[in-house]
C-alpha cells in the first residue's frame, strides 16, 4: 500500500470513528503530510458533528425537562384534589358537631325565629309583594292537601294551619331535600310561610332542637307537668305530641322503666314516643314455698316473700322459681304493654318425704299441723316445715317443728311421766305420834309429808297408846288427817 492510499484509508477511519463518538488524533507526521487545506476540512467536519451531538443532546434534555414538568403538573392535580377533600370532611366534621351539640340538652340559647336562615324560593312572582312570618313550630300533624301541615309555634304556643305547594321548599337539618312525607308529628322545624295565603315557602328541620333516644328512668310529675331526663328536668304541655306506634299516649302511663324518645326545644319537651312500654307480671300462691326465689330474664332476681307485683318491659320473658320444697319451675311469659299478667304458683310441683315417729312409750298418739295422723306407716309429707304433737295420757306432751327435705325423715319422741304432788298433813292428839306411809316411817305428827298422787297405807303409833291404820288417796295439793289417840288402860277399863 503506497502513502496515497494510506492517507485516504486514514481519513476514511477516521470520519467513521467520529460518527461513533470516538476521535481519532492524528500524529504531528501525519498532520504534517496532509495537506493544508484538507486538514481544514477535517476539522470543520468534526465540529460540525460537535454541534450535531450538543443539539442532539439538548434535544434530549428538552424532552426530559417537558416530562418533569408533566409530572409536576400532575402532582399539584392531585395536591388539589386532596385538599378539596380534606376541606370537605373538615366542613362535613362541623357541622355534625355543630348538630351534636344542639342536641345535647334543653339549654340551648333562644333562637329570634325573625332571624332563622333563608332558603332558596322557587315560587311565584306574587310571592315578592309578600308578607312572610318565620316561626319555629313542633308538628302536628303533616297530610297532603289543603291545610295540610298543622303546627304548633313553640315561643307562642299558637296553632297555625299551613299548605305545602308545588314551590315549597322541603329540607332536613343539612340543607337535604325532603318530602312532605318524611315530616313525623314532633319533629321540630323552622317554617317561613305566606301570612296572606297560608302557603310554606321554606320547611325545613331545626337545627337548635334537642333529642334524647332510648332513655329510660324518665320520672314523669303530671301535676307540675314536667318530665326529668337525668339530671335535667323539663315542661310539657297539652300541644306535647305523645304517641307510641302511631296511637296516642297517656303519659301518665309512662313508668320509670319504658323506653322513651324525647324532642324538644330550649325547656320544654314537645315530643315523647314509648319505644317499649311495660306490663306487670302478678305473682300468685308463694305461701307453700319455702325459700323461694324468681328471676326474670337474667338479671331481674326477687324473693318471693317480697313479691307481689313485677313491673317489666314488654315482650316475651323467662321466669325461674327455685324453692327448698319444689322441683325447678319454667315458663315463658308474654308481657303485654299496659296488662297484667298472672304467674300462678300453685302450679309448682312440690317435693315429696316421709315422716316416722318413734317414742320411749308405748300407746301415744301424733298430731302433724294439728291434724292427728296414723302411725301404722311412715307418714307421707310434701316438702316443708309442719308442727308434730306426739301425746300419751299421764305424760308430757312432746312437741318440735319438723322441716321435711329429704326423702326420709326420723324423729324421736320422748315422753316425760306427769308427777302431780300433793301434802299429806297428819295430826294427832295428844302430838308425837310416829307417822308411816307404806310401812316407811315419815316423821312425828304434826307432820306434812308430800306425795304424788295416788294411794297409800298410813299408819300411826304412840307408846300406851291406841295405833291408827288407815288408807289415803291423794288426788288434790294438800290432804289433811287429825287422830285421836286413847290410852290402852282407858280402853281396857272400856
Amino acid at each position: 500500500m503506497n502513502d496515497n492510499d494510506r492517507d485516504k484509508y486514514r481519513q476514511r477511519t477516521d470520519q467513521h470513528y467520529e460518527l461513533e463518538g470516538v476521535y481519532y488524533t492524528p500524529s504531528n507526521e501525519a498532520n504534517r503530510r496532509q495537506p493544508r487545506t484538507q486538514r481544514q476540512s477535517q476539522i470543520s467536519d468534526r465540529d460540525s458533528i460537535h454541534r450535531k451531538q450538543a443539539q442532539s443532546k439538548k434535544n434530549q434534555n428538552g424532552k426530559q425537562s417537558r416530562g418533569r414538568s408533566s409530572q409536576k403538573s400532575q402532582l399539584s392535580v392531585y395536591y388539589i384534589v386532596a385538599l378539596l377533600v380534606s376541606v370537605s370532611v373538615c366542613v362535613a366534621a362541623v357541622a355534625i358537631l355543630i348538630n351534636s351539640f344542639a342536641s345535647g340538652g334543653g339549654n340551648n340559647a333562644p333562637v329570634d325565629p325573625g332571624q332563622l336562615p333563608s332558603l332558596p324560593v322557587i315560587g311565584s312572582e306574587e310571592d315578592d309583594n309578600a308578607t312572610f312570618t318565620n316561626i319555629v313550630a313542633v308538628v302536628i300533624s303533616a297530610s297532603e292537601g289543603a291545610g295540610g301541615v298543622e303546627v304548633v309555634d313553640v315561643y307562642t304556643e299558637t296553632t297555625h294551619r299551613i299548605t305545602v305547594d308545588a314551590g315549597t321548599r322541603m329540607s332536613d337539618r343539612f340543607d337535604r331535600p325532603l318530602v312532605l312525607e318524611e315530616f313525623s308529628p314532633g319533629n321540630i322545624i323552622d317554617i317561613s310561610f305566606n301570612e296572606n295565603t297560608s302557603v310554606i315557602r321554606t320547611m325545613r328541620i331545626n337545627v337548635l332542637a334537642w333529642e334524647r333516644r332510648l332513655v329510660r328512668n324518665v320520672r314523669v310529675d303530671a301535676a307540675a307537668s314536667t318530665i326529668t331526663l337525668g339530671n335535667d328536668v323539663f315542661r310539657f304541655g297539652p300541644d306535647t305530641v305523645t304517641n307510641s306506634r302511631g296511637q296516642h299516649l297517656d303519659i301518665a302511663r309512662i313508668s320509670g322503666i319504658d323506653l322513651l324518645n324525647v324532642r324538644g326545644y330550649r325547656d320544654k319537651a314537645w315530643h315523647i314516643e314509648l319505644v317499649s312500654g311495660s306490663g306487670v307480671i302478678e305473682v300468685r300462691n308463694t305461701a307453700a314455698i319455702r325459700n323461694g326465689t324468681i328471676e326474670i330474664g337474667t338479671n331481674v332476681l326477687h324473693a318471693l316473700e317480697d313479691v307481689e307485683d313485677i313491673e317489666i318491659l314488654a315482650g316475651y320473658h323467662r321466669v325461674v322459681v327455685r324453692g327448698d320444697n319444689i322441683e325447678l319451675f319454667v315458663e315463658e311469659i308474654e308481657v303485654i304493654e299496659g296488662e297484667r299478667q298472672v304467674l300462678d304458683l300453685s302450679r309448682a310441683r312440690l317435693l315429696n318425704g316421709v315422716l316416722e315417729i318413734t317414742s320411749n312409750v308405748t300407746g301415744f298418739r301424733a298430731y302433724v299441723d294439728g291434724i292427728e295422723v296414723s302411725l301404722l306407716a311412715p307418714i307421707p309429707l310434701e316438702f316443708g316445715e309442719y308442727s308434730l304433737r306426739v301425746v300419751l295420757d299421764g305424760h308430757e306432751p312432746y312437741e318440735t317443728q319438723v322441716i321435711i327435705n329429704s326423702e326420709i325423715i326420723r324423729v324421736h319422741a320422748t315422753l316425760n311421766r306427769i308427777i302431780n304432788m300433793g301434802n299429806l298433813i297428819i295430826e294427832t292428839t295428844p302430838i308425837g305420834a310416829s307417822v308411816f306411809i307404806d310401812d316407811i316411817f315419815r316423821g312425828n305428827s304434826p307432820v306434812t309429808i308430800p306425795l304424788e298422787y295416788g294411794g297409800y297405807m298410813l299408819r300411826v303409833t304412840l307408846p300406851e297408846h291406841q295405833e291408827r291404820e288407815m288408807f289415803v288417796e291423794i288426788s288434790d295439793r294438800e290432804h289433811r288427817i287429825n287422830f285421836s289417840l286413847f290410852l290402852l288402860e282407858d280402853l281396857w277399863l272400856d
